[in-house]
């Protein structure tokens, strides 16, 4: 295995697309931008493939190789492997925290297992699967995938894109060009190496497919890297790395941004951008949405939610009960509400945002969330994984 030199910088002025700027609120070529900022251009997470990922305040360098250590190729490469599951038991780091619904009944996670290395840890990525809706579990390594870090490092799947459907699944950090896809939930595996360049361009994402990151790279879920047509525009301020897809196909970039939104948004799969303006005195927002017209925005630290379901026109802030510490809110499937607080209570709100009531307590989750239509996951304090599908009732993993 080769660690080649990591360029997160590089690869994102690569990647990154300048979009169209004009008056906040007005659609410019398709997209929807804020005013002119002198701030610093925000590069979203690029992951494993030559990323620079900050984890815990340390500087963790993610490297990819193949099976024979060489650079990714320069024109369009396809190979095929065979995956092994890993033996019954074998430790996950980085799990639970991210689900992905192939369908009703096939679900999957990924996470990683690693050994000492010298002074530092060697990963491999895996990807967990289950046919019956999380009763049970079977891990699969990935090929050619491997992170170097300190001891004890954690992967993050939040730079890790997946999309799925049924037992095909599609995996990529496309700041490299390379994807993996599989067609048999994760026992064989198609490896493409394509140069960000030579990307197809498509004029929406299709169907099954999503969005890498904010410079508009579609992944596929037969493992195809393409580009869209016009990209999202870049943007200044923070994000939350990661697209969403809510239930009615709308496409969701959470984050802090300097014009005053909380997220951008397209509702015509990627033909054109929206922001989504904040409430006032949303300090690090975050954004939680599940049928895609009603929107909650959660201040963390000031223990304020906010929700519209008019595009942000107009917002409403809940009234939480006074002295509850919550985890983060969950937007869920009906249009309402879930808030798990730290000591184990989950408070439900009504689509119309009218009542907030206790629906249960005792819960073992202290961590959960939910990214667009992936069903809600969380970890307990024991580092037990639980799953979910209102935010209120949480059953374990035992996979």
């Amino acid at each position: 295995m080769v660690r080649y030199p990591a360029t997160a910088i590089e690869l994102g002025k690569q990647i990154a697309l300048k979009g169209q700027r004009g008056v906040n609120g007005d659609t410019i070529e398709g997209i929807s931008a804020p005013p002119r900022r002198t701030r610093r251009w925000l590069v979203p997470a690029i992951g494993v493939g030559a990323a620079l990922v900050l984890t815990a305040g340390m500087v963790t360098w993610l490297t990819l190789s193949d099976s024979k250590g060489r650079e990714p190729a320069k024109t369009a490469k396809v190979s095929k492997q065979v995956s092994t599951p890993l033996p019954a038991g074998t430790a996950q780091r980085g799990t639970g925290s991210r689900l992905i619904a192939g369908d009703s009944t096939h679900l999957y996670s990924p996470g990683a297992t690693c050994k000492p290395e010298g002074p530092q840890d060697t990963c491999e990525i895996t990807l967990g699967v289950s046919s019956d809706q999380g009763a049970t579990w079977t891990w699969f390594p990935i090929p050619g995938t491997y992170s170097g870090g300190p001891k004890d490092f954690v992967p993050d799947s939040t730079h890790l894109t997946i999309t799925a459907r049924g037992t095909r699944v599609a995996m990529a950090y496309s700041g490299l060009g390379k994807s993996w896809a599989t067609d048999d939930a994760g026992r064989t595996w198609t490896i493409r190496e394509t140069a960000p360049e030579q990307f197809p361009a498509v004029a929406r994402i299709p169907d099954g497919a999503t969005l890498e990151h904010a410079g508009g790279i579609v992944l596929s879920v037969d493992g195809q890297l393409s580009k869209l047509q016009n990209p999202p525009p870049q943007v200044t301020g923070t994000s939350d790395g990661i697209f969403s897809r809510s239930a009615d196909g709308t496409f969701w970039y959470g984050g802090s941004y300097d014009n005053g939104a909380v997220a951008l948004y397209t509702r015509d799969q990627g033909r054109s951008w929206q922001y989504l303006t904040g409430p006032d005195g949303a300090r690090k927002p975050q954004i939680s949405v599940r049928d895609g017209r009603h929107i909650y925005v959660s201040a963390f630290k000031d223990r304020r939610v906010w929700r519209t379901a008019d595009d942000g026109k107009t917002w409403q802030e809940l009234a939480l009960p006074p002295g509850k510490d919550w985890i983060s809110p969950l937007a869920t499937a009906d249009g309402g509400l879930a808030v798990i607080t730290t000591s184990g209570e989950a408070l439900t709100v009504t689509k119309d945002g009218t009542a907030l009531t206790t629906a249960a307590s005792g819960l073992p989750v202290n961590f959960a969330r939910a990214w667009g239509d992936e069903p809600m996951s969380g970890a307990g304090k024991t580092g037990a994984r639980y799953r979910s599908a209102d935010g209120v009732q949480w059953t374990p993993f035992t996979g």
